[in-house]
């Protein structure tokens, strides 16, 4: 098997997104990222679904969402490197029971540290991904494209 090329910002929108009646499967060998509702919909049969289903060669794995408490700690570390209104107004909005909304609502208001936070998200969330890759599957001969030179 070769390098196995894995599309990045959908790696990364599947470990970010909300837990709900959609889940995410990697196909370890080719890459592809497969979403699929829990239930199946229609009469149609679902060529990934069937390949999912049936799958003897443990090639599919699930991506499960970061838990929440990760995903509040890297706002914190990012919140942590911020100073004075901002600093309060993350702080505030981190507090919150709905605190990411909050948060993204506060860097929206300034153009530079909102830029500044998706450059900061994106790094750690890369780190995230290729530990779990790398420690969680055992994967090593890959490559995050749209991140990784080529």
């Amino acid at each position: 098997m070769g390098t196995v090329r894995i599309d990045g910002e959908d790696l990364f929108e599947a470990l970010t997104r909300t837990p709900d009646r959609i889940r995410v499967y990697l196909d370890t060998a080719e890459g592809r990222l497969v979403a699929l509702e829990e239930e199946a919909m229609g009469d149609e049969p679902d060529p990934d679904r069937e390949a999912i289903e049936g799958d003897e060669e443990d090639r599919w794995v699930e991506v499960e969402p970061m838990p929440s408490a990760e995903l509040g700690r890297l706002r914190r570390a990012f919140t942590d490197t911020t100073g004075g209104e901002l600093r309060r107004l993350l702080d505030r909005a981190l507090e919150e029971r709905d605190g990411g909304r909050r948060f993204a609502a506060a860097l929206r208001a300034t153009p530079r540290d909102e830029r500044r936070w998706r450059r900061f998200r994106r790094e750690r969330l890369e780190q995230y991904a290729r530990g779990w890759l790398e420690d969680e599957l055992g994967l090593t001969d890959y490559v995050l494209t749209g991140i990784d030179q080529e």
